[in-house]
């Protein structure tokens, strides 16, 4: 006999209920599936029918099947004793029990190549429905806080419906493990079901007051990171047979943190649409939605949101929601990214009312022992890191929200400040960081420690679940417990993606380094010494645009302008920005081009960047000849990474689409000149949103020529042009010099 070989073909295990349960409970029968060539179905012949061919004909595919039988019987003692008594040869009845010990041993079956086929009504689990104990945590009076304590009551279910005393009494009086329960066959060890009820019983009594925010939530995940170790029989036992379900509200609420989309709108969304001077992307409007909840429920949580997709847009638009509740907010932040926060609260929220805690803005003494006098009337108060430690009585304040932005500044735990941030106390937490992961998970723990203490347990408890669940190879359980408190959306999500616009233009703003400050006046003070000298036009034009280009030198770093090379980073706002800004790019794995206008910076650049990316990268400059112009581009296109390029040779004429970041470092001062460099990625043939960061130093020459670029864009074609330096040549001395003057908020991680 000739047949073809399909997947569904080999040995087969059928396991049926009884059609008469008076005669016997269940009915086995083993078989071998065939497909001829002129049925369409698979045939099945009883494995007698089997063996007596083998002995018949000798044919190697039934002997083959034989030895996959013998092969399951090695892992299976009840199989085995089908075999040894040939009762598996015949359609044979079985008991609940025996049917009991055949269905635990599946596994087994399954992994000698057996195809196992089970009654339709366990086909789900591929097993009968279990009575459970269940442990219902009751809702608080009102769940609020990460102190809120949640009551349990354990009670026996199936299908999580209790079961009456009568039915109770039924199965606790059988010993067959399999019996029938409300009309359907249900698996239950009765004296495992007596201990675990029991047990739980007392629990309930010794915790009376209720169970802490943090055990309930790892209770309801199965997410068992500080439970006591027991012994294997007992954990085994817990996760057979012990289930936990949240009350009716409880579970509403944790929904709604999970799918954010599902919830309404806070009673103060309308807020948003006199107030916030943007226009929220659907899924900028969850995000609101979902940070507002937390809130309302006064549990902490980590907006993780890749770079480019407004994190900071949804924490201005939430603080806007929560503007009339009688405590500020306070949000510590990098000193690099101060500025920043500056800029889009004034642009994104005028209405906001917000303080600077740091000298560069405002003077230490008014703030340095107490709050400032204008405390009663500011709804978000903005400092560093580094600047929190010096206050101490921010410790002594009860904040609404106190919102950490590159929250991976305490991913140390040990570390001075992360302790003192952690001490620092408010009704909500929200942690802010494109890479809630960076290097291992004890990053996602010290920032959820931050923003839910003590949900995931403590150091050492952590580092051996951790290590657990390595081995075990599933880290389902521990997703389960943070999803609700961790809102991650990718710039790849099938959602974000058509939500995007092509092209993000964003503000870097840079503060400047002692260093730099001190050259900066320094040749401020030879600059107006020399305008005293310099009457005739001529000559004065050439000593201005001479300055210009110090000041921008400078502002890039303080070795540019000396000659030097060194380039220590420290010293340079702007190549510390670079740094932060590189790393996460980095570590989303996208490519980057950085134009400068300076030729002899495209190296120091290259160096920079080089160890970030773990590779070389790709350089382009006027010396560049074409032949190494031509392989730099295609294997940038191909491979990827970063590209450093000046904005006169690599401005133009350059199919980029490999990259997704574009970093003016210095500015040209020219739009148009910009949008060319823009464009190198920017163009068709790229497939995925380009943002583009423009480096701007606050409270320098920089930013006075980027507000203006900004407040007369009608215009900058003429006023912005190469010509627009020209311009500034006709100010008078007083007015040049007020235009070079360097303000307080230049100053950065001086302090």
């Amino acid at each position: 006999m000739s047949y073809e070989s399909t997947a569904s073909e080999g040995l087969h295990f059928h396991l049926a209920e009884h059609k008469d349960p008076s005669v016997s409970p269940f009915a086995f029968l083993a078989t071998h599936g065939i497909r001829m060539p002129e049925k369409a179905r698979l045939q099945h012949a009883t494995l007698g029918h089997l063996l007596q061919k083998a002995l018949e004909e000798r044919h190697p595919d039934h002997i083959r099947l034989l030895g996959t039988l013998e092969q399951a019987c090695e892992r299976a003692p009840f199989l085995e004793t089908l075999y040894v008594s040939k009762r598996i040869f015949k359609p044979v009845l079985l008991s609940a029990k025996e049917a009991y010990h055949l269905l635990q041993e599946i596994p087994a079956y399954e992994a000698a190549g057996v195809t196992v086929h089970v009654p339709q009504s366990w086909c789900k689990k591929r097993a009968p429905a279990r009575v459970q104990v269940t442990l219902t945590l009751e809702d608080a009076p009102s769940w609020v806080g990460l102190h809120s304590m949640f009551s349990f009551s354990p009670q026996l279910t199936l299908d999580g419906v209790a079961l009456t005393p009568e039915e109770i009494a039924l199965l606790l009086a059988q010993t067959d493990p399999l019996i029938q329960l409300r009309g359907q066959w249900v698996e239950v060890h009765a004296q495992q079901l007596t201990s675990l009820l029991t047990r739980w019983e007392k629990a309930s009594q010794l915790h009376a007051q209720g169970l802490r925010f943090a055990d309930a939530m790892r209770m309801l995940s199965r997410t068992p990171i500080s439970r006591k170790e027991g012994s294997q029989e007992e954990e085994e036992d817990e996760e057979r047979w012990v289930t936990w379900m949240p009350g009716r509200q409880l579970a509403q609420n944790l929904r709604h943190l999970i799918d954010p989309a599902r919830l309404p709108d806070p009673p103060t969304m309308p807020l948003l649409e006199t107030h916030l001077q943007a226009t929220l992307r659907p899924y900028q409007r969850v995000g609101v939605k979902w940070l507002y909840a937390l809130h309302q429920l006064q549990v902490g949580g980590c907006l993780a949101d890749d770079m480019g997709l407004g994190k900071t847009l949804q924490i201005i638009a939430f603080l806007l929601l929560c503007r009339e509740e009688a405590q500020p907010s306070l949000l510590l932040v990098p000193a690099s990214l101060l500025p920043n926060w500056q800029g889009e609260l004034k642009k994104f929220a005028p209405s906001l009312r917000f303080y600077v805690l740091h000298p560069y803005e405002n003077d230490k003494a008014l703030y340095a022992t107490r709050p400032p006098p204008c405390w009663p009337h500011v709804d978000v108060v903005l400092t560093t890191y580094t600047m929190a430690t010096r206050l101490p009585w921010l410790s002594q304040l009860a904040w609404n929200v106190l919102i950490l932005d590159e929250a991976q500044a305490i991913k140390n735990p040990t570390a001075k400040q992360t302790e003192f941030v952690k001490q620092l106390r408010a009704n909500t937490r929200i942690a802010l960081t494109g890479t809630p992961l960076e290097n291992s998970l004890m990053d996602l723990w010290s920032i959820l420690d931050f923003a839910c203490p003590s949900l995931l347990a403590s150091v050492p408890e952590f580092q051996e679940y951790v290590r657990k669940i390595k081995e075990a190879g599933s880290y389902e359980p521990l997703r389960a417990l943070i999803s609700p408190y961790l809102l991650r959306r990718k710039k790849t999500d099938p959602t974000i993606l058509p939500d995007l616009p092509a092209k993000t233009e964003v503000k870097a703003y840079c503060s400047l380094t002692p260093e730099q400050v001190l050259l900066y006046k320094e040749t401020l003070q030879e600059l107006t010494g020399e305008l005293k000298e310099r009457e005739a036009s001529v000559q004065r034009k050439g000593l201005i645009l001479k300055y210009l280009m110090y000041f921008k030198q400078i502002c890039n770093h303080p070795d540019q302008r000396r000659g030097d090379t060194a380039f220590l980073p420290q010293y340079s706002g702007k190549f510390q920005r670079l740094q932060e800004l590189a790393t996460q790019i980095a570590e989303q794995n996208e490519s980057l081009l950085v134009f400068t206008q300076f030729r002899s910076l495209t190296e120091v650049l290259r160096a920079l960047l080089a160890p970030i990316f773990s590779r070389s990268g790709f350089l382009l400059h006027g010396g560049t000849s074409l032949d190494a112009r031509r392989q730099q581009v295609e294997a940038f296109q191909a491979q990827g990474g970063f590209f450093v390029l000046s904005l006169k040779a690599g401005g133009t004429g350059l199919n980029l689409t490999r990259a997704n970041h574009v970093i003016h470092f210095d500015r040209w001062w020219n739009p148009a000149t910009e949008a060319q460099a823009t464009d190198r990625a920017f163009r068709i043939g790229q497939k995925n949103p380009v943002m583009v960061h423009a480096f701007v130093c606050q409270g320098t020459l920089e930013s006075r020529i980027d507000a203006m670029m900004e407040s007369k864009k009608a215009l900058s074609q003429e006023i912005l042009q190469t010509e627009s330096t020209i311009m500034l040549t006709e100010l008078s001395d007083a007015e040049l010099l007020s235009w070079m003057q360097l303000e307080p908020c230049a100053t950065g991680e001086a302090l």
